[in-house]
């Protein structure tokens, strides 16, 4: 992670100023964290999700988009990440907020999902909330208040593609707005019966992302439609009839669910799986021939591989197969 040193000016300056003394980083929002080493004095301590810095006229403290470059830093915390047996456990770790996301938890998170595509141990992922109240009640409005408040009218994270790699969703309480989008960018989708999923975004005058185009992707239109417009939750029950999830299960029971369905996928071939997902997940925006088109030099590098040979081998000698990713 970078490193600051921080020091405080003698005189009451109007503005505030902090020392980058490694590299520049920069920030969501205007401006331009310049190489000074001053800090107003008497003002508020170096915070772990940022820095302070000021604007021409105004004083204030405003949170960075700080991506830390070591899983061992004062961030780490907001998302944890365990590997274990070829799963990844991806946990949103802000309970005493029902898991709202933070810019210093999205930040985090983008980093965890890159690391878990990029890792050749994990081949498959589960994403979970902590405590017993949320998967994730989306954006930290209370953040965005703050930032409101201080003329910060930045816009919302751009698109995120989907994982390479399969992720699947285990939820126990709230899961709205951009709790229900994150849960939305996972591919298979386990919820207790207390569950809530909704889109409330348009009762505070915002407008959903990620969930706003694809929800009709996955459940009916009409069904989109109300959720989208009306604000209103929907019950577990319910998100299991349209399917929005997949699989309904006792709270005691979802961690040891979502693992049957992770070991129910590393049963697969690593590389055929991927393309799946690749196929699956590019080809709904195409047309069925261009999807087609799209599909066919994958299957061919599919069939070329050693595990193409593999999983025939393994059935005619009555074994399980073993995977080499290759």
């Amino acid at each position: 992670m970078y490193e600051y040193d921080v020091g405080v000016a003698d005189d009451c300056s109007s503005l505030l100023e902090l020392a980058i003394c490694r590299e520049p980083i920069s920030y969501n929002g205007s401006g331009k964290a310049r190489p000074m080493r001053t800090l107003k004095k008497g003002s508020p301590p170096f915070l772990p999700d940022g820095i302070g810095i000021s604007v021409e006229g105004t004083s204030f403290f405003r949170t960075l988009l700080v991506v830390a470059s070591s899983k061992e830093t004062a961030m780490s915390d907001t998302i944890l990440y365990e590997i274990k047996d070829r799963v990844a456990y991806i946990t949103l770790n802000r309970p005493e907020v029902l898991n709202a996301q933070s810019l210093e938890l999205r930040a985090r998170l983008k980093e965890v999902l890159a690391d878990f595509d990029s890792d050749p141990e994990p081949l498959v992922g589960i994403m979970t909330g902590a405590g017993d109240r949320a998967f994730s009640t989306g954006a930290d409005l209370k953040e965005r208040a703050d930032l409101n408040s201080i003329g910060d009218r930045s816009s919302p994270p751009a698109y995120e593609p989907p994982t390479v790699k399969p992720l699947i969703a285990a939820i126990q309480g709230y899961c709205v707005a951009a709790g229900l989008e994150l849960a939305m960018r996972c591919d298979i989708r386990i919820a207790t019966p207390d569950s809530q999923f909704g889109l409330p975004e348009p009762r505070r005058s915002l407008l959903a992302g990620y969930g706003l185009h694809n929800l009709n992707r996955i459940i009916p239109l009409g069904e989109a439609l109300h959720m989208q417009l009306t604000g209103d939750f929907i019950s577990a029950e319910r998100a299991y009839q349209i399917g929005l999830i997949q699989r309904l299960v006792p709270r005691d029971q979802l961690m040891a669910e979502a693992q049957k369905v992770a070991d129910s996928v590393l049963l697969c071939a690593p590389l055929a799986v991927q393309a799946i997902k690749d196929i699956v997940m590019t080809g709904r925006n195409m047309p069925v021939e261009q999807a087609w088109e799209y599909a066919d030099p994958i299957a061919r590098r599919i069939t070329l591989t050693e595990d193409a040979l593999e999983g025939p081998k393994a059935f005619a000698e009555n074994r399980p197969p073993h995977w080499k990713s290759r």
